[in-house]
């Protein structure tokens, strides 16, 4: 089924898709219909199985929409008309990420990249014109992502979602050309992935009820590499750790004891605590098997406000990171890459050095709370510049604009359209003058829209996916293209006009 028809106001063919695209030069009416097409021919020589997996998704995807099967071979057509030859070629790239070039002709189409992600982020061009008109242009296409990471955080810890809504996610996320999935799986409300190491070595179940389970964590793991996306778990601690420490010391106080460090609340793990960083280490080293082959590890590292805890237990912000970067070595072990939020690092008086191996997750400058309007802070952290100016590589989560949280962070897609960008990291207010600006990209990997679930399962999730849809077409928008060709009215009409094909 075809979703909605080509906008009225379009003046040129770059603006008529979400994310828009970088350059394309155009033949004045001509145009190639999509309908016309009855083959995929890949011409490489050689027999490439993981561009197989890709394409075979734009086929469903193109059967769904128009009832035609396309047909996949490496075999030359003798007649071109009809066909989408695809080929892995390196020849004019210009290293920019994700980069491709389709060229439209009246009965053909040619895609090349020099990456089977290049590839299967044409075929999102190619089906979007599809979906939206029928047609495609005439003409020469180059486009490429501003950065190399497109990412979206989905809290499954406070809130369980369906493997089947997931997908969903994965989908639409794929069509937006985003390209990595963070599931947050712990938190002080929650514990949501299948464990065994609590069990049978602890004696407790920290397990919420409604876990994914391992199979579940495959078949997403899979879902998402057929559409080019990275599944990044995450493991937070020493902060957040509430659910693990209660039900730990429910078991066994004497034991337990000592586990934490919290003052008020029991989210606090005491991080000089052998059995405490024990436990942490057995889950780690459970969860990085369950997601083998991810190339990533987020260990957590925020709100663990350090700066209250000195007196009382004798913690530092140096013995954070020194925490955090045991966990960075332990999956570094695994083959996987570590990533931590930006808390606790380079703070006043600090001696000890995050891993360099691994990804700095930018989220907030302060920690504060607001009364009557007025934010009152509590802690400030490091300035982003602190950690480039090291060579380190961040990810900008800027908590004031990609942040959502059902009563607490509204979802901002005009602020996002409008005003944020890859280089505008959080500041310590709301709004662009309070931001921290940075002037080039060259260490930011990438971006991340992190959807929270403060609310744990008080909210359906069909409501989630319509509260953030066009907040993460607007980050998806700002991240792959950054100079909008399009007013912020014109953007929601194309939004609202359009609907990713699920399967």
């Amino acid at each position: 089924m075809m979703n909605g028809g080509c906008m009225p106001d379009v003046k040129f063919p770059e603006n008529s898709i979400i994310p828009s695209i970088k350059e394309y030069s155009t033949v004045a009416d001509a145009s190639l219909s999509l309908n016309k097409l009855t083959t995929i021919y890949i011409s490489n020589e050689n027999q490439i199985p993981d561009l197989e997996s890709k394409l075979a998704v734009f086929i469903e995807e193109f059967k769904l929409l128009t009832g035609k099967a396309l047909t996949l071979t490496y075999d030359k057509p003798v007649e071109q008309a009809g066909c989408i030859i695809v080929e892995i070629n390196s020849e004019n790239a210009s290293g920019y990420f994700d980069e491709h070039y389709i060229d439209v002709m009246p009965d053909e189409l040619r895609i090349a990249s020099p990456t089977v992600s290049g590839i299967f982020f044409a075929t999102r061009t190619v089906l979007q014109f599809a979906q939206r008109t029928g047609t495609i242009p005439v003409g020469n296409i180059h486009d490429y992502s501003l950065v190399k990471e497109r990412g979206l955080l989905l809290d499954v810890a406070r809130k369980y979602f369906p493997v089947a809504w997931v997908k969903k996610l994965i989908e639409h996320m794929a069509a937006l050309k985003l390209n990595v999935l963070q599931l947050h799986l712990s938190d002080n409300e929650g514990f949501r992935l299948e464990t065994s190491v609590d069990k049978d070595k602890y004696g407790v179940d920290f397990e919420t009820p409604s876990v994914l389970t391992k199979n579940d964590i495959l078949e997403i793991i899979q879902y998402a590499k057929e559409r080019c996306i990275s599944v990044i778990p995450e493991f937070d601690s020493p902060g957040h750790m509430a659910n693990i420490i209660d039900k730990l010391q429910e078991h066994d106080a004497d034991k337990y004891n000592d586990i934490s460090s919290g003052i008020l609340t029991k989210n606090n793990l005491n991080i000089k605590s052998a059995l405490a960083k024990q436990i942490v280490s057995d889950i780690i080293n459970e969860w990085a098997d369950a997601f083998e082959g991810c190339p990533d590890f987020h260990l957590g590292g925020d709100e663990f406000y350090v700066s209250l805890l000195p007196l009382i237990f004798g913690i530092t912000h140096d013995d954070a990171v020194t925490y955090l970067n045991e966990l960075s070595d332990q999956v570094i072990r695994k083959g996987m890459k570590p990533r931590v939020w930006n808390d606790e690092i380079f703070r006043d008086g600090w001696s000890v050095e995050p891993n360099k191996n691994g990804v700095i997750c930018y989220w907030s400058a302060t920690i504060g709370f607001a009364i009557n309007g007025q934010v009152i802070h509590l802690d400030h952290y490091a300035p982003v510049m602190d950690f480039i100016s090291r060579g380190y590589q961040v990810v900008n989560a800027n908590q004031n604009y990609l942040y959502y949280s059902h009563g607490n962070y509204q979802p901002k897609p005009q602020e996002i359209y409008t005003e944020w960008t890859p280089l505008v990291f959080a500041g310590k207010n709301e709004g662009i003058d309070a931001q921290q600006v940075i002037d080039d990209l060259s260490q930011v990997v990438g971006a991340l829209y992190c959807v929270w679930c403060d609310g744990g399962d008080s909210l359906e999730e069909d409501i989630i996916y319509q509260d953030i849809k066009l907040a993460i077409r607007s980050m998806s928008e700002k991240s792959w293209a950054s100079d909008t060709a399009n007013d912020y009215s014109l953007f929601t009409a194309l939004s609202d006009d359009w609907e990713p094909i699920h399967l």
